[in-house]
């Protein structure tokens, strides 16, 4: 299909705005700062090698950047632990560039997780996010979820990570995440105005790294809710394509969550390619019917103090029991792994978060592992051995 118009005139843009932001970090580097540009101290010189069959990963969403090494190395440790191959975290554009300055970088938070993966062999799905406050649009400058008020500034910075990071094996880069829960819900055009994103975005990751893999942001798998400011997945997507913004994807991020039903009857897994309004018949109607999905968030919650206690089952359920969760977790491997448009699944996450009331965990927040863990460990080993 042709190319919007405004891909061409963003090419031009994105390479001045990227080649002004380096004379930017090469002089913000000479007063001391780090420009983005300067190597990592890591000895890996491509993307670990991984094992048969598609990515399986551990999300923790930003839960550890800025963390410390003993934090870091358990969760991790988690990952190696279950047979995943990946991890998929943030990398938030506000803690790496501060709201205050233009022209300072701080990748020292994201390098540690970059190091701390590649340790363990572990493969890194990064999502970039949460614009600095100069960045935000003007109607919502006090919110991180906020889409960028100029799309190639975002950009400008995704190339920036892509040159840090593709030399130690990061290549590939999700595009914010949920964008149909309020983030671009509250533009005029809300479809178009992320795929202009996402346009820049893909020019400027392939520019900086041609192995890149750019990752249209995980779809939150709901129907519309405009009181809620939530997008239904299907017509966001469909106002993706119809901005030409398909053309800029390697891949769909989903994020479907079910607690009350197994994959093959639950809405949010369906509407990815079964149901008769499914994600997949978007892109056969816009020509891009080969585009592959990757689920970058699932899970279900437990709940009750710590997160333990057996919850009800069934519809309408607010919580799974931990036996659910764990039947659940099998039943996603099995399923999507046998799905042919799936290409990568993320299990979130490692640990509760009773702060935000969020129980997803492999495990309570004072340690202690649920059922889930050990389940989820046969699962993927079950489906590496059967890929042989």
């Amino acid at each position: 299909m042709d190319r919007p118009r405004y891909f061409w005139i963003g090419i031009v843009l994105a390479l001045s705005i990227a080649a002004a932001c380096t004379i930017a970090a090469v002089s913000s580097n000479r007063r001391g700062g780090d420009s983005g540009l300067s190597p990592l101290l890591v000895t890996t010189e491509s993307a670990p090698a991984q094992p048969p069959g598609i990515p399986i990963g551990l999300d923790y969403g930003d839960t550890l950047f800025g963390a410390d090494s003993a934090k870091i190395d358990a969760g991790f440790a988690d990952a190696s632990a279950i047979g995943a191959s990946w991890i998929r975290i943030d990398l938030p554009w506000d803690g790496v560039q501060p709201s205050w300055s233009q022209s300072t970088y701080d990748w020292s938070h994201f390098d540690a997780l970059v190091k701390a993966a590649a340790s363990r062999g572990l493969r890194v799905l990064a999502t970039i996010v949460d614009p600095p406050v100069w960045a935000r649009a003007a109607a919502c400058k006090t919110d991180e979820a906020c889409e960028p008020a100029n799309p190639m500034a975002y950009a400008a910075f995704a190339a920036l990570a892509a040159k840090r990071y593709a030399p130690v094996g990061v290549h590939d880069w999700e595009i914010w995440n949920e964008e149909n829960l309020d983030g671009f819900a509250t533009s005029a055009k809300p479809g178009a105005a992320y795929a202009a994103l996402l346009a820049d975005a893909y020019t400027a990751l392939h520019a900086a790294d041609p192995h890149a893999l750019v990752m249209l942001g995980g779809l939150g798998m709901v129907q519309d809710e405009p009181a809620r400011h939530w997008i239904g997945a299907y017509e966001f997507l469909t106002g993706v394509a119809a901005a030409g913004g398909l053309a800029y994807a390697d891949a769909i991020g989903v994020h479907p969550y079910d607690w009350n039903d197994l994959p093959k009857n639950g809405a949010p897994f369906t509407m990815i390619d079964s149901s008769r309004q499914s994600l997949a018949t978007v892109l056969r109607a816009y020509g891009h019917a080969a585009i592959p999905f990757w689920i970058t968030e699932t899970g279900a919650p437990t709940a009750g103090a710590g997160g333990v206690t057996d919850g009800p089952t069934g519809s309408g359920a607010s919580h799974a029991t931990l036996q659910w969760q764990a039947t659940l977790a099998q039943d996603i491997v099995s399923t999507e792994t046998a799905d042919s448009r799936i290409e990568g699944l993320f299990w979130y996450t490692d640990t509760d978060l009773p702060n935000s009331g969020l129980y997803f965990g492999l495990r309570t927040a004072d340690g202690t592992v649920k059922p889930v863990m050990a389940v989820l460990t046969a699962a993927i080993k079950s489906y590496r051995e059967s890929v042989k």
